[in-house]
């Protein structure tokens, strides 16, 4: 999706947010992004897991059924590096603006990680308190 907005607009800053399960799918996209000169920021939160998943499994059914959704610890930021473009870790939230400067400044596909807790989303615990229901 940031590749696609980069490359219809290059003259405008593209910031996409995501989760770090999520953006396992898009690391190919580096590569080709990096290749062919379009520029993107995404800002991964990095907590381990398919965060939806493990929390709907844990709050529905209880921890010992939280199966397949817990991830390996990943520096996306580092893989986004190998991959041509610019990656940053951040331990905090205060770092976030600096690091979101550099990498617009670097004019290279970027990935900003940091840290976040694995908590349920608003929706996530109304489906939960609705036992399940959508």
């Amino acid at each position: 999706l940031a590749f696609g907005a980069a490359a219809a607009s290059p003259d405008t800053p593209v910031v996409l947010f995501t989760g770090d399960g999520s953006f396992g799918y898009y690391l190919s996209e580096y590569e080709a992004a990096s290749r062919q000169g379009f520029q993107f920021v995404a800002i991964v939160g990095n907590n381990a897991a398919w965060g939806l998943e493990q929390n709907l499994q844990s709050g529905l059914y209880g921890d010992e059924y939280v199966i397949a959704s817990t991830l390996s610890s990943v520096r996306y930021s580092d893989a986004v590096r190998a991959l041509g473009g610019h990656g940053e870790y951040v331990d905090s939230l205060s770092e976030l603006p600096a690091a979101l400067e550099r990498a617009l400044q670097s004019g290279l596909p970027s990935c900003i990680e940091i840290p976040i807790a694995p908590v349920p989303s608003a929706l996530t615990q109304a489906v939960i308190a609705r036992g399940g229901e959508v």
